[in-house]
């Protein structure tokens, strides 16, 4: 006897069914909840002539929002100036940088960063502070000013690590009385002096012995502090996963920055705070003063 075809569906109707409900319920999820990933960031601003803040925008769903460093910007937002003076870069995800400024004063974004979580995380955390929009809380408290006690506030009390091929370092310090001398030792031995009269200096790294030095800073008060350092071969490398999502050299030097600024609870930080103050850079150097202010990346 036939089947009524009203009174049990069949099983490939209920297939088909399901397979519907299946295609459309992620796409619907998806629509909600997923977030898109940026276009690039901005990497360099210079806002000139009065009411700044009214002449430099990022448009994004027809609110205008005022440009910060490593702000990320999306498909769809529209960077302008209103001002000829005034400049404003962003690094794409292909690494490429767009300068707007001059008789360029708008820029239409457009396409996505194929960035992985672990990259745009970083660059997340690194736009917030960047931004002011977290608390930092300083590990050491010492300001620069002359009479607090002397304290280089990247470096760890035991020993510091700086890659073995490194033929100069830089390093800063805060507190003290200059001008100051700076006396670099090999063991007990005096390798070298200087005297500088501002809060850092730049020396030679001595090659004698098996890699470690110290430095000594003494004050016109004499007041002294010591840093110690290891030269060392194997240098923490960025991940892959993160190095391949990087969308572009700025972008790029602040993820490795913060990252190696973590490694061996912290004694690459003085190695990270030199690749940030040789890249002359405007986030780079706003980065390191948030790294010497005690900004940490977890």
């Amino acid at each position: 006897m036939a089947r009524d075809p009203q009174m049990k569906p069949g099983v490939p109707a209920l297939k088909r069914l399901l397979l519907v409900l299946l295609a459309i319920l992620p796409l619907h999820i998806l629509a909600v909840h997923a977030a898109p990933a940026p276009a690039g960031y901005i990497v360099s601003m210079t806002l000139a002539g009065e009411d700044v803040s009214a002449k430099t925008a990022v448009v994004r769903a027809g609110k205008e929002l005022p440009p910060k460093l490593m702000m990320p910007v999306y498909a769809g937002d529209v960077v302008f100036l209103r001002d000829k003076a005034s400049a404003i870069s962003l690094e794409l995800g292909d690494g490429s940088t767009v300068a707007i400024g001059g008789t360029v004063l708008r820029y239409n974004v457009q396409g996505e960063i194929p960035t992985g979580d672990d990259a745009w995380s970083v660059l997340t955390a690194i736009g917030t502070v960047l931004a002011g929009g977290e608390e930092v809380a300083p590990v050491n408290m010492v300001s620069k000013g002359d009479g607090d006690p002397l304290a280089v506030p990247l470096a760890v009390r035991g020993t510091n690590f700086v890659p073995q091929n490194t033929k100069q370092l830089w390093l800063s310090w805060a507190g003290g009385t200059g001008p100051f001398t700076l006396t670099i030792k090999v063991g007990e031995a005096e390798w070298a002096t200087q005297t500088v009269k501002d809060r850092e200096a730049t020396f030679t790294i001595p090659k004698d012995g098996d890699g470690r030095f110290s430095v000594v800073i003494a004050d016109s008060g004499h007041e002294r502090m010591t840093v110690r350092f290891r030269a060392q071969k194997d240098v923490p490398q960025l991940p892959t996963k993160i190095k391949a999502s990087a969308p572009g050299k700025t972008a790029g030097l602040l993820l490795r920055a913060a990252w190696l600024s973590e490694q061996a609870k912290g004694s690459w930080r003085v190695t990270a705070a030199q690749q940030l103050h040789a890249a002359k850079n405007a986030a780079a150097a706003e980065l390191l003063v948030k790294l010497e202010q005690g900004w940490k990346l977890q």
